[in-house]
C-alpha cells in the first residue's frame, strides 16, 4: 500500500485581504487527513452519557483535552442522528 492511500494531505490557499500599500496577504491552510481505521480512542460513559473516563487520544480526537471532556454529555461531542 502506498503512503498516498494511507495518509491524504490537502492544502488551499487565497487572498484574503489587502493592505495599506497594495499587498496581498495570503492564508495557507494545510490540513492531514489519517485513515479511519488508524484512529482509535477510549471514553467511558455513565448510564446518562457523560463522560466519566477519556483518553489523551479521545482528547485529540475530539479537539479538546482529555480532562476536557469529563462531566461532557458524549452526544454533544459526536455527530447523532435526530
Amino acid at each position: 500500500m502506498h503512503d498516498e492511500d494511507e495518509q491524504a494531505t490537502a492544502s488551499m490557499s487565497g487572498v484574503l485581504n489587502s493592505s495599506e500599500d497594495g499587498a496581498a496577504s495570503v492564508a495557507v491552510l494545510e490540513v492531514h487527513l489519517w485513515a479511519a481505521d488508524q484512529l482509535s480512542a477510549v471514553v467511558e460513559v455513565d448510564r446518562h452519557l457523560v463522560i466519566s473516563r477519556a483518553d489523551a487520544a479521545a482528547g485529540l480526537l475530539f479537539g479538546l483535552g482529555a480532562k476536557a471532556l469529563l462531566r461532557k454529555r458524549f452526544t454533544r461531542c459526536v455527530c447523532t442522528a435526530r
